[in-house]
């Protein structure tokens, strides 16, 4: 890899935290006033996630504009097929807690590079939880590095947690699980 590769890798590798922060600064600037609709597949939409989206399209663009550019509000752009570097963009990761005013959404932001995942980053605005990930580098909680431990799971030891609401209660399989 040249010189100028590694400057461009670490540039996107620090690029994806700041743009998580930025989004989800964003974020609680509409949080409980945005604009919610349903799109054709009969999910939520808000207008704070098409301009969060937007914001951090048009910083990706200005930085690296030969760079390809996916988001789940829309198309941004031509698709990466050809591009070394693709950026992919979930500006508000549980809509349908957001809309409804509930904690739990997170900005995700990610970079594949050569369409492998390079560097990634998520981070919750309400809890202030930045996680962080960039390839041979680790992974980030906030300042802290995370492990892996080897440790095998039983089946007693297993967890179960559900953020999401759901219209009509909890679905019967959760729980007869949950009973368990």
């Amino acid at each position: 890899m040249s010189a100028d590769e590694r400057v461009g890798s670490e540039s996107r590798a620090r690029l994806v935290a700041d743009l998580a922060l930025l989004g989800g600064r964003l974020a609680l600037e509409r949080f409980h006033r945005a604009q919610v609709a349903i799109n054709r597949d009969e999910r939520f939409v808000t207008d704070a996630g098409v301009a969060i989206q937007e914001a951090l399209g048009c910083e990706i663009a200005r930085l690296f504009p030969t760079d390809g550019l996916v988001g789940e509000e829309g198309a941004i752009g031509e698709p990466p097929r050809r591009a070394r570097y693709a950026w992919i963009l979930d500006p508000i990761d549980g809509t349908n807690n957001f809309a409804r005013g509930m904690p739990g959404f997170a900005v995700s932001v990610g970079v594949l590079r050569d369409r492998m995942p390079f560097a990634g980053a998520v981070y919750d605005p309400v809890a202030r939880w930045l996680f962080t990930a960039c390839a041979g580098r680790g992974a980030w909680l906030n300042d802290r590095p995370l492990r892996v431990r080897a440790a095998r799971v039983q089946d007693d030891d297993a967890a179960f947690a559900m953020r999401a609401p759901c219209a009509a209660g909890v679905p019967e399989f959760v729980d007869v699980w949950l009973r368990r």
